[in-house]
């Protein structure tokens, strides 16, 4: 699986029902996919975990190329 996570769409990982973490994804992968991926994008995001300070980050874009399900939450693969 690959796609493209904005800092603004971060937040969609923590969503509760697959299907609706699908479709915000698929809207959000046209706001971003003409950006180029951020270096150290995760890192950025991991070292500012506050979700109450978005408006303080830059835009950010990360590729993800594998998550795995967990309960209700998706985890990054190493």
């Amino acid at each position: 699986m690959e796609l493209l996570l904005s800092s603004s769409s971060f937040s969609l990982s923590s969503a509760s029902q697959p299907s609706t973490f699908s479709s915000e994804i698929h809207r959000s992968f046209y706001q971003v996919a003409a950006k180029s991926i951020t270096p150290n994008g995760v890192s950025v995001l991991l070292a500012n975990p506050s979700l109450d300070s978005l408006s303080d980050l830059p835009d950010i874009v990360v590729q993800i190329v594998d998550l795995k399900p967990s309960g209700n939450r998706y985890i990054l693969l190493k």
